[in-house]
């Protein structure tokens, strides 16, 4: 074979090699071109598809845990509640009562005062969070009414208001003493009576104060301000027979209910009622239906007291009896 046919032959072989090389380099390059034009998507709905799994399963376990805290923090605040209502129950007196109430509040702000309606002037019936000296002061105080005017208002109005505890609002005397540290004061009335009256202070903030709390705590000791130590010619429960005991229990059970219905479907006419100062008018048909069932039910029970009266008085008028008005019929028993 000739050297020239060879050195065709080699070269021939060579530039085949390179094409080969070449043609296979550009069917890669377009394999990656394909590879990367699917792979974005392809790994987004992978990576979409494992975060549904995983937000589904977050959100699983996240609801058992938030069902889990929501019941322990319901049963504590309950046993919490229930406690705080036995210890006012036990209490014996107005002061006792208000001591329960004060120990309570102070869990749910930074300093707390209970200032006390005495004729035309209101004072400090106790406090806690303050420094000793701070606190003797409070006790020296006697504010006039007319200079405290949010106190003033807040006994008015029976609900709760906020504040600036700046000397026009709460007195000159009780702003300087305080020194507000906070720029709100949140005044809960405690009303057990026409002339039982006072006003529980809580300085804070919004996240600081559990509002909710602190109202229904006020509520719990107006009631038990109001509630009478015991019936003429009943000492206390444990003298009494065990089957009337039952009835008491059942009589209170019902008067509750029946009211708090009142209170919950009927509020526009109770609201009526109040501002009326006629709340038998308003609620004639409710208040006769459960008078005459509360007689039938109890009434041939000796030592029976009206606790249905009772809770009208307090849940429906706030402890003043005048609100029912005058067409109301009085007591059953």
């Amino acid at each position: 074979m000739p050297r020239d046919f060879d050195e065709l032959l080699a070269q021939q072989r060579e530039t085949a090699r390179e094409e080969l090389q070449a043609a296979w380099r550009m069917h890669v390059a377009r394999v990656e071109e394909q590879l990367a034009a699917g792979w974005p998507e392809q790994i987004e709905q992978v990576v979409e598809r494992r975060f549904q799994a995983l937000a589904a399963l977050l959100e699983a376990e996240w609801g058992r845990r938030a069902a889990d805290l929501r019941g322990r923090i319901e049963r504590e605040v309950s046993q919490s509640l229930n406690q705080v209502a036995r210890r006012m129950r036990r209490a014996g007196s107005r002061d006792g009562v208000l001591d329960v109430l004060l120990d309570a509040a102070a869990e749910h702000g930074s300093r707390v005062s209970l200032w006390w309606l005495e004729g035309a002037h209101l004072r400090c019936a106790g406090a806690r969070g303050f420094p000793g000296e701070t606190q003797e002061r409070l006790f020296t105080l006697r504010i006039p009414a007319g200079s405290a005017p949010a106190l003033v208002n807040a006994l008015a109005g029976a609900d709760t208001m906020v504040a600036v505890p700046s000397a026009g609002e709460i007195s000159e005397d009780l702003a300087e003493v305080l020194a507000a540290r906070h720029t709100k004061a949140y005044l809960f009335p405690v009303i057990a009576g026409p002339k039982q009256k006072g006003v529980l202070l809580v300085e804070g903030e919004d996240e600081t104060v559990g509002v909710s709390t602190l109202e229904l705590l006020a509520w719990m000791a107006s009631a038990a301000v109001a509630m009478p130590a015991s019936d003429p010619g009943v000492e206390s429960w444990l003298e009494l027979p065990e089957a009337e005991r039952e009835v008491h229990g059942r009589a209170q059970r019902f008067a509750r209910i029946r009211v708090a219905a009142m209170r919950l479907h009927r509020w526009r006419a109770v609201e009526n009622g109040r501002q009326s100062r006629n709340l038998y008018g308003e609620l004639k048909k409710e208040i006769d239906a459960a008078r005459e069932e509360y007689w039938e039910q109890f009434g041939r029970c000796p030592s029976i007291v009206d606790y249905l009266h009772r809770e009208l008085v307090s849940t429906l008028a706030n402890h003043d009896e005048s609100l029912l008005g005058a067409d109301y019929p009085g007591p059953v028993v």
